[in-house]
C-alpha cells in the first residue's frame, strides 16, 4: 500500500509535473465573471479511482484567484473555492492518493505587494479553514502556490506562509520562484 505522507514529500521535493488533473476545469464565478471556480465534484470519486487504477499516486485540482486590489478576491469566491480544494484533499486521501492543491495567484497590472501579499494571506487562510472541517491528514498532501506573473513572486513570502498555513503542512512550493521549503 501506498505511504501517502513519503508519497507527498516525493512529490513536494520533485515537483508536481506530469501529476494529472482531477478537476473539471475553471469557469466564471457566478456574479462576478472575473473570477474563476473550478468544477469536478460531481463525478470525482469515478476520476480518481481511475487515477488510481492507472496507479497514479497523486491527483491536482486548480484554483484560481484574481487579485485587484482591495476587492479581489471576494469573499465568496475565496471560500467557495477553498471548500472545492477541500472537498477535493479528504476524496483523494480516502482513494489513497496524494492531493496536489494547485494555487495560482494573478494579479492585476498596478496591484501593489501589499495587497497581493493580503489576498494571499486570506486564499491561505480561508483553505485552512476550509481544511479543518473535513477529514484530511495535513502531512499528506501538497500545497501547490504559483504566483504569476512574476511581479506577484516576491509579495508572497514564506513569512505569509507560514502566518496563513497550518504548520503541519509539511510541505510548500511556490511556482515561479523556483523555492520549495518545509513549513
Amino acid at each position: 500500500m501506498l505511504d501517502i505522507v513519503a508519497a507527498a514529500r516525493r512529490i513536494a521535493e520533485g515537483g508536481i509535473a506530469g501529476c494529472p488533473a482531477a478537476d473539471g476545469g475553471l469557469e466564471p464565478f457566478p456574479g462576478s465573471p472575473r473570477e474563476t471556480i473550478t468544477n469536478g465534484l460531481v463525478n470525482l470519486p469515478e476520476r480518481l479511482h481511475e487515477a488510481k487504477r492507472k496507479k497514479r499516486e497523486s491527483v491536482s485540482w486548480q484554483a484560481e484567484f484574481t487579485v485587484a486590489g482591495s476587492s479581489l478576491p471576494s469573499a465568496s469566491a475565496l471560500v467557495e473555492n477553498a471548500k472545492r480544494l477541500a472537498a477535493f484533499a479528504h476524496a483523494a486521501q480516502q482513494e489513497g492518493l496524494v492531493p496536489v492543491l494547485a494555487i495560482t495567484l494573478r494579479a492585476d497590472k498596478g496591484t501593489s505587494a501589499l495587497c497581493t501579499r493580503e489576498a494571499a494571506a486570506s486564499v491561505l487562510a480561508a483553505l485552512a479553514k476550509a481544511l479543518a472541517q473535513v477529514p484530511v491528514d495535513h502531512a499528506a498532501l501538497v500545497l501547490a502556490l504559483f504566483p504569476a506573473p512574476d511581479a506577484v513572486a516576491p509579495a508572497v513570502t514564506l513569512d505569509t506562509l507560514r502566518a496563513s498555513v497550518p504548520s503541519a503542512v509539511p510541505l510548500l512550493i511556490l511556482g515561479k520562484a523556483g523555492l520549495a521549503a518545509p513549513a
